[in-house]
């Protein structure tokens, strides 16, 4: 293993980045509510410094230019607003955010592992203590990229952000920028910009929302979609559910293969779904009652405050969790049960704007804290990267503080290579168990398909985990 260089703002590969002086901040801005949900976490016990650290590998595969894609990673992140953000508090305790003047030493790495003699667990190694390294979110920088070379046409480029100033979504987004520029930069062609819209706009149109008649109507729906529904239940058995979180995520990766992804399609579209993820949605809820033993199982899920064109452009950190579940009556089908969470779903975008922790200044407190329970999340939305003669695949992701499971829908440049990414914390749930699930997913799932009506209790799982104590 070797470290080439490190890469100053310049391109050029240097002994150590290079800083650039980052002036005093002009004004103070509160957070999001996204935001201020991460920071009321990150401040209380039990989170790590880098419990918030959000990371991802992308496979190049191919004749890369590396010093085209340290130059393409330069560029969008110069052009990102939320890379130059930087967080205080003041002397009552509230967070603030400010806008250093620029993105401030530019953290990337290239390192050879070609002639290591395992380069891959070398670089899993390299990819979790990229992750692991905490962040200093008042003087920056927030996000650092490695370049690995694990064969002459095998490179990985791993990198991390924290997720006060970006979320899965916008690291999608930064991806497709890096991709066009690195496309221009090795066709000789001129650099396009990148045409990333200000976060700072979207702080002020969420303000300008919850002075209006808007979060009202919000904290009404919230109030009436929580009612009565418990606390989002876990796989993890009670053995381990006091287990601290050291920090360590691991992952099981099952690809889902393009006929089972067809067949999802053909079913969403037969049902009126809005996609594939509606099914996978409600086949989770089904195994987490099962496994918890409840017929109301309730799961978090992510929403993304992005409810206009521009911020489903803009990078930064829109998303917050809320919980979902419903009563499950054994002879329903999966179908049915999807549409109805489907309709849930579709009012809860509607509503997405009023952020938990905004919650109680709408006038809506929730009966019980936020609970740490299993997650659902997709991240179906097909991109294309753009990187002209490379084939490229995000082969694994991290998402910050984990209690329980993970299931994540992913779908990342074409739209049949889909796959369910299970991912644990070890210190509370092990391996065996995660795996036993996703093979009972895949069952499940397999007898939907073949048969989308028939009762959910006709599903068979296999041989499901241990119940939750």
């Amino acid at each position: 293993m070797s470290v080439i260089g490190r890469a100053g703002p310049g391109g050029r590969q240097d002994a150590a980045a290079e800083t650039i002086a980052e002036a005093a901040p002009v004004s103070l801005l509160p957070l999001s509510g996204a935001q201020a949900g991460i920071w009321a976490d990150l401040t209380s016990a039990g989170v790590g410094p880098a419990g918030y650290n959000i990371a991802d590998r992308i496979d190049l595969d191919g004749p890369l230019a590396p010093a085209a894609l340290c130059t393409a990673i330069r560029l969008t992140d110069q052009a990102t607003e939320a890379v130059r953000l930087r967080f205080t508090t003041d002397e009552t305790g509230t967070p603030w955010q400010w806008l250093a003047e620029a993105p401030g030493r530019f953290d990337f790495a290239v390192v050879d592992l070609s002639d290591a003699d395992a380069p891959d667990l070398l670089a899993q190694e390299a990819f979790e203590a990229l992750q692991a390294r905490p962040f200093d979110t008042a003087q920056g920088p927030l996000c650092r990229h490695q370049l690995l070379r694990l064969a002459p046409d095998r490179h990985r480029w791993i990198r991390c952000y924290h997720h006060l100033i970006l979320d899965g979504q916008g690291g999608m987004i930064l991806a497709g920028a890096v991709g066009r520029i690195y496309t221009a930069l090795i066709r000789g062609e001129p650099v396009p910009d990148p045409d990333l819209p200000a976060f700072t706009d979207h702080l002020a149109r969420e303000a300008a929302h919850a002075a209006g008649t808007g979060a009202g109507a919000d904290a009404a729906w919230w109030r009436s979609r929580l009612a009565g529904l418990p606390a989002a239940a876990g796989f993890r058995p009670a053995a381990t559910a006091t287990a601290r979180f050291d920090g360590r995520i691991a992952s099981v990766t099952r690809p889902l293969g393009a006929a089972r992804l067809e067949a999802m399609d053909r079913v969403a579209r037969a049902h009126g779904l809005a996609s594939r993820s509606s099914l996978a949605l409600a086949l989770f809820l089904v195994l987490l009652g099962r496994v918890a033993g409840t017929d109301t199982p309730v799961c978090n899920t992510p929403l993304g405050n992005r409810m206009g064109r521009a911020e489903r452009r803009t990078p930064g950190e829109f998303a917050y969790t809320v919980p979902t579940g419903t009563r499950i009556d054994g002879t329903e089908s999966l179908a049915g049960l999807a549409r109805r969470l489907d309709a849930m779903t579709r009012r809860d975008l509607r509503h997405m704007r009023l952020a938990p922790m905004r919650w109680p200044e709408a006038g809506f407190i929730p009966d019980r804290p936020a609970s740490r329970g299993a997650l659902f999340n997709a991240m179906d939305l097909p991109a294309t990267y753009g990187f002209d003669g490379l084939q490229v695949r995000v082969a694994d992701s991290i998402f910050g503080e984990l209690h329980d499971v993970m299931a994540c829908l992913r779908t990342y440049g074409a739209a049949d290579a889909s796959d369910m990414q299970w991912s644990f914390p070890p210190a509370r749930i092990d391996r065996a168990r995660v795996e036993s699930l996703a093979a009972a997913f895949e069952a499940m799932l397999d007898a939907a398909l073949a048969d989308p009506t028939q009762p959910v209790d006709h599903l068979p799982a296999g041989d499901l985990p241990s119940p939750v104590d």
